[in-house]
């Protein structure tokens, strides 16, 4: 149980870290959409799930590295 936790936590935490690079990245790469639903129509950095796929990708990777490494020596 405290695998899966662990996991979670780097997952969250690997989202939050890297969204506000890849957010300024895409601005600069010119990867912008528009807001249609707010006044002034504000450019918002799109294709946010990138980083969402990097968390989920830190979250499996770390459970398997530990369910490997450390729960499969104590069996």
């Amino acid at each position: 149980m405290e695998i899966l936790l662990v996991s979670m936590v780097v997952a969250i935490a690997t989202t939050f870290v890297i969204t506000p690079y890849f957010i300024r990245f895409l601005r600069g790469a010119g990867v912008v959409g528009f807001d249609l639903q707010k006044k002034g129509k504000p450019k918002l950095a799109t294709s946010g799930g990138i980083c969402v796929a990097f968390g989920v990708l830190a979250g499996l990777l770390t459970y398997i590295g530990l369910q490997t490494f450390f729960v499969g020596l104590a069996g």
